[in-house]
């Protein structure tokens, strides 16, 4: 045989294999679409969307124990498309626990065939969801969870338990009668994939929302994408993750991520980043002028709720290129009138820098670090300092024509200010052309009485050591001066004068 005749008879034996193959998937695909075809029509002879409309209306009740409508059932390209659904609450008078006018299910074909209904992907459009806790702290729906709990092998809610759940557009409204206070969210969005109640499954979640704290309404919006773990109902052993968190406050956007673990008594991780934040962000947030430019930072907090109305901040954090400053304490809601107890520290603050994140400070020129320390009570507007500490190293500052330099100093005080302690170890002042070296000062203020034990300087070549007691400070009657001059520059002594 000649090349050129075994050349075509492989083409010849290539393209006959090459038909069989295209043929064969051809007859395979007509056989998928017949088959196709015949599961639809056996399952509409078989299964109708009535039947259906009934099994679900039927399931649904067992479960939550309330009424459920569907006003009917349509099939679509996309799956069946649900009018009317309606969640009754337990009382009657009560509006709806969910009212959904339309809502796109798909149905898995195998249990169909089997007369059972199981979904494979949910859609909700546009939902109202209304939830309640009554005056002694039950929520409405806790039942429910109970009695799924309780039966292990029970179905889950059909939503939940689709393979895909997804919320569009949809209300929240939440009325605490224990706290006498309701709560709106809406642009409602919630993203369910693979529900479980034993392993954790990712969840995207998005909002917008207003509430009043300290008299002030305040907008907020929130998206965040993770993971939930409902550890099988066991609630005190749930936990959620928000690896991507995004916060937006009267137009402030903060970004990062939280956890909850602990769905009875929830202890709460948060860590996000905020952006500079001047006198116009500030007067957003806190409704008044406050002429304060924070630069960038980065916020941690670390808190648990041990009790309802109460919020235990075991760590606040707020890191800054000028400083870190951190808080501790509880949140008391329970009352009319909350109150707060905490403690707020600042360490190592760069007084620099102050000029630029506190305009009011930059005539001053600060110079030096200082750490600060303060525990307050009380709440907005009625604050009582139980006491703080100040400490300062190499401060500075110009007041006019007078100027601090490198001061080393500690201040305390307590009962609201009501009693000070200041000590001077270091420094140098300049008062009105004359100069005070080797400062040193030791002074206490408890009430009705000023007591400086030490005040020592160096000025114009004379070593002065002075103590001094004062009662009555606000409106002095007696002052019991006492100490020591080692010389005296008269020409400078005239200059003070």
């Amino acid at each position: 045989m000649k090349p050129m005749e075994g050349a075509r008879a492989v083409l010849r034996l290539c393209g006959r294999a090459l038909h069989a193959v295209l043929r064969g998937i051809g007859w395979l695909f007509l056989l998928l679409v017949l088959a196709g075809a015949g599961l639809a029509w056996y399952a509409s002879r078989n299964f109708n969307p009535e039947r259906a409309r009934l099994m679900a209306v039927e399931q649904l009740t067992a479960l939550l124990h309330r009424e459920v409508s569907i006003d009917h059932l349509t099939l679509g390209p996309r799956g069946l498309k649900v009018v009317g659904l309606r969640v009754r609450r337990g009382k009657a008078g009560e509006a709806d626990l969910l009212s959904c006018d339309s809502a796109i299910v798909s149905i898995k074909f195998r249990p169909l065939l089997q007369r059972r209904l199981e979904f494979d992907t949910v859609v909700l459009q546009a939902p109202q969801i209304s939830l309640t806790r009554d005056e002694q702290g039950n929520w409405g729906m806790s039942d429910v969870f109970g009695s799924t709990a309780a039966r292990r092998g029970a179905p889950l809610p059909l939503a939940l338990a689709a393979a895909e759940t997804v919320v569009e557009d949809g209300v929240l409204r939440i009325d605490d009668r224990l706290r006498r206070r309701k709560l709106f969210f809406d642009k409602l969005r919630l993203r369910v994939d693979g529900f479980e109640l034993d392993k954790p499954f990712p969840v995207s979640l998005s909002l917008r929302t207003a509430d009043t704290f300290a008299g002030r309404t305040i907008s907020a919006s929130v998206q965040s994408e993770g993971r939930v773990d409902l550890a099988g109902l066991r609630w005190s052993s749930a936990t959620a993750t928000s690896e991507r968190l995004s916060v937006e406050i009267e137009g402030v956007l903060l970004s990062g991520r939280a956890s909850v673990a602990g769905f009875t008594a929830p202890s709460i991780t948060v860590a996000v980043s905020a952006p500079p934040l001047g006198p116009e962000a500030w007067r957003r947030l806190l409704g008044r002028d406050a002429p304060l430019n924070l630069p960038s930072s980065r916020w941690t907090l670390k808190a648990e709720i041990p009790a309802p109305a109460m919020l235990e901040v075991e760590r606040l954090s707020v890191e800054t290129p000028a400083g870190a400053a951190s808080g501790a304490g509880v949140f008391d809601f329970a009352a009319d009138t909350p109150t707060l107890s905490v403690e707020l520290t600042a360490r190592d603050v760069r007084l620099d820098e102050a000029g630029s994140w506190l305009p009011s400070a930059a005539a001053h020129r600060l110079e030096g670090r200082a750490t600060a320390r303060a525990a307050v009570t009380g709440w907005w507007g009625n604050f009582q300092v139980r006491d703080a500490d100040l400490s300062v190293r190499g401060f500075g500052g110009a007041w006019a024509e007078r100027r601090l330099e490198g001061v080393d100093a500690d201040v305390s005080a307590s009962d609201d200010f009501a009693k000070l302690k200041a000590e001077v170890s270091r420094g140098r002042a300049s008062v009105a052309g004359n100069v005070f070296e080797d400062l040193a000062l030791a002074a206490s203020l408890d009430g009705r009485s000023l007591a400086v034990d030490r005040l020592n300087l160096s000025w114009a070549g004379s070593k002065v050591r002075l103590r001094a007691r004062v009662e009555h400070p606000a409106a002095p009657k007696e002052i019991v001066l006492s100490g020591s001059v080692d010389r005296i520059d008269w020409p400078a002594a005239a200059r003070l004068a």
